[in-house]
């Protein structure tokens, strides 16, 4: 009789009588991203729950056709009572592009119990491989002493590559071409659980009340891992404007939700951008104890230490008081490229008005000519300041 050896994944194979003969690994977990073929969950303990699965993936090393002739599998899953609760057959034939099968049993608490489990691989009727699995209890939201764990979600636009910081935290997003809207959660007290498998659900939910996008994160209490990422894209061609909920799920457990809105792009430049106005001065120094502002003008003079300063005074800010304002400026060069750009939001309630920004120009950064500093409203241009540096 063949004696079975133990592989380093936990699988249990069977050595073929033929050297070089058919080998099988298997492995488990909830399920497969069917976009990007991400296996989610994976290990070999598994916490009952409604409307889910087990799945089990084998995949084959030193599969051999002959005379074009059909290769017959049997998968046996087995319970904790030693009694076979599920069988299927898989053929592959010649003409298949993988070398891989997969089988699922569900572990919804009405069909399985806790225990130990297993499933059997057989090739032409002849035991190959076998791998066991364990299911817990359902999972219970509170642990006996009132612990619980918690999770802080923040939303925001993007992280700073240079400082790691989150930029834009807010609630109120403007929809925009190539732009998102990121959640971090912090994970916090995941140490008060026993369970060696944590199962994770964010969930993004639309103006109409409908879920459009969810993802599934399997976590366990030991990992240095505490946060959980997720992110949707709010150009204009996927989203409406409108009020949105950001989810999380511990299993089946609503344990956090943050609020936000999408504006849309255009909603204020197209009703009453006329009442925004920017008044721009350019100036080259500041008296830092009276805020005086020195050699205001068109014409500068290329220094070692020298800059150009602006100060932008958005006029009528206070009709919109109650909305997120987006400014954009932008330095443009003699050859007409920019430069350097800068992005300024006024938040809703903000009392916000003015816009300080400046760039050098030292010799070494700036050569003689034309230069011109440009003022957006969202995307709308509205003021543009010419300036020459000699």
């Amino acid at each position: 009789s063949k004696i079975p050896v133990a592989e380093a994944d936990s699988t249990i194979v069977y050595p073929a009588k033929k050297a070089d003969g058919i080998v099988a690994k298997i492995s488990f977990c909830r399920k497969m991203d069917k976009k990007t073929g991400e296996i989610i969950g994976e290990g070999r303990i598994f916490t009952i729950m409604e409307n889910e699965n087990v799945r089990a993936f084998i995949n084959f090393e030193n599969i051999f056709f002959d005379d074009n002739r059909d290769l017959l599998f049997h998968v046996d899953w087995i319970g904790p009572d030693n009694k076979s609760i599920y069988q299927k057959r898989i053929n592959l034939s010649p003409t298949d592009s993988t070398s891989e099968i997969y089988s699922s049993i569900s572990i919804d608490p009405d069909i399985r119990k806790v225990g130990e489990y297993f499933i059997r691989l057989y090739y032409f009727r002849e035991l190959i491989a076998e791998k066991k699995f364990e299911l817990l209890p359902e999972f219970r939201l509170k642990t006996e002493n009132g612990e619980a764990i918690s999770a802080n979600i923040t939303l925001y636009r993007y992280i700073s590559k240079k400082t790691g910081k989150r930029i834009g935290t807010d609630t109120i997003f403007t929809i925009k071409e190539r732009r998102n809207v990121r959640a971090i959660v912090d994970i916090e007290n995941s140490f008060v659980y026993r369970n060696p498998e944590l199962l994770f659900r964010v969930e993004w939910i639309d103006s109409t009340g409908q879920p459009f996008y969810n993802k599934q994160i399997s976590f366990l209490p030991d990992d240095s891992v505490s946060t959980i990422e997720s992110s949707i894209s709010i150009s204009p061609d996927k989203r409406e404007a409108g009020k949105y909920v950001f989810r999380v799920y511990l299993f089946q457990e609503l344990i956090a939700e943050s609020n936000f809105e999408l504006l849309p792009e255009h909603r204020l430049t197209t009703i009453k951008a006329k009442n925004i106005k920017a008044k721009v001065v350019l100036y080259s120094k500041k008296d830092k104890e009276t805020g005086q502002r020195h050699d205001e003008g068109r014409v500068f003079t290329i220094g070692k230490k020298e800059r150009v300063r602006a100060f932008i005074n958005i006029e009528n800010r206070s009709e919109f008081s109650e909305s997120k304002l987006t400014f954009r400026l932008e330095w443009i060069g003699p050859d007409g490229k920019s430069f350097y750009r800068k992005q300024i939001d006024f938040l809703p309630k903000d009392n916000k008005s003015t816009i300080n920004t400046s760039i050098s120009i030292s010799p070494k950064k700036r050569e003689p000519g034309e230069y011109c500093l440009k003022v957006y409203f969202f995307n709308q241009l509205m003021s543009e300041n010419k300036f020459e540096l000699r």
